[in-house]
């Protein structure tokens, strides 16, 4: 059970080191908090704020000196809401205006698209809840849908008759005399 001294202090936490945003064209809220670990051990604070809220991810970013810098991140639109839900009493005004704002921006952008729901859509427009997440081997998530199309022959053969098409239309104006060449 948490107690009210762990949510205020994890409410103060995030009022000095965390930042609200809006991200990506969809302006879907993301929560971080950013720190640096001495060596490779994850820094407590991040461990103890995550095991207050009960949700959230820490990454290792890049080397910085002999330290690493660290964040946690929530970029699930529910999520997020869930933990300002819990921080909210706690919270100062200042880092409530900050959500209100960030939350403002995409329930408007929400309503000018109404086919996004949770931001689950990618910007190709996949719901991506039944179209699935590819991982790369570098840790990078993209659409399974963007992927599976981008290695389609339609996806190549229409690169390649735009190509055609580009020079289908190409002509060369030759000085007189010359044979005049109107298509490749």
């Amino acid at each position: 059970m948490i107690t009210n001294e762990e949510l205020a202090w994890a409410a103060g936490f995030f009022d000095g080191e965390g930042c609200v945003c809006n991200s990506g064209k969809s302006y879907l809220p993301h929560l971080y908090i950013t720190q640096v670990g001495h060596g490779s051990k994850e820094p407590e604070v991040l461990i103890k704020f995550k095991g207050i809220v009960g949700f959230g991810k820490i990454y290792k970013k890049v080397k910085y000196g002999s330290s690493f810098i660290y964040t946690f991140n929530i970029s699930v639109v529910v999520i997020v809401k869930k933990v300002f839900n819990i921080l909210w009493p706690y919270l100062s005004s200042v880092k409530k205006n900050q959500a209100i704002r960030v939350f403002s921006k995409y329930n408007k952008y929400c309503k000018e698209h109404p086919n996004l729901r949770n931001g689950f859509i990618c910007k190709r427009g996949h719901d991506v809840r039944i179209v699935g997440i590819y991982k790369t081997k570098f840790g990078s998530k993209l659409c399974n849908g963007c992927v599976k199309y981008r290695n389609s022959k339609q996806y190549k053969l229409g690169k390649s008759k735009e190509v055609a098409e580009y020079w289908k239309n190409y002509s060369v104006v030759q000085p007189k005399g010359l044979i005049q060449i109107d298509r490749l």
